[in-house]
């Protein structure tokens, strides 16, 4: 879901990325996009719409595997938690809308300090729970026979 919700980004022109030379960038052409969103018309610029949208099935494919060989309950969601903070702090470099907010005189995005936060959240609930006790293995249960009940 959140991979296709990027899709959507890049067909409306937000978050956009900065301006680049590389093959990979894209250009946008649209005058409502650029009045609603204030993407650049016609200059080259990183896709981080797609390149998050990208990031996001990798992440999600790594969940997959990961979910057969978890441990923990919550495993799964900290592991997308701590995967996605790091991804989206790496990709905000690309990024390219000034508008999405900085923190500690431009040396951060809003994003980025909210991806060291998520980060450093999933890091302390991990320790908090691989301090304790493993999951324990589900196992089946007979259930007492149903009593005849005479009427």
């Amino acid at each position: 879901g959140h991979s296709v919700g990027r899709l959507g980004c890049f067909a409306a022109g937000c978050d956009y990325g900065k301006p680049t030379s590389s093959i990979l960038g894209v250009v946008f052409t649209s005058a409502y996009s650029h009045e609603v969103t204030g993407v650049p018309l016609g200059v080259r610029v990183h896709p981080t719409q797609l390149y998050e949208s990208l990031a996001e099935l990798v992440i999600f494919a790594i969940l997959l595997w990961r979910y057969s060989r978890k441990s923990r309950d919550g495993e799964i969601f900290l592991l997308y938690l701590s995967l996605y903070a790091v991804a989206r702090f790496l990709l905000e470099f690309l990024r390219g809308d000034e508008d999405r907010g900085f923190v500690f005189h431009h040396l951060l995005s809003t994003s980025q300090f909210i991806a060291i936060l998520a980060l450093a959240a999933a890091g302390g609930l991990a320790l908090h729970f691989w301090s304790g006790p493993r999951k324990a293995p589900q196992t089946a249960t007979a259930l007492p026979a149903a009593r005849r009940v005479r009427g």
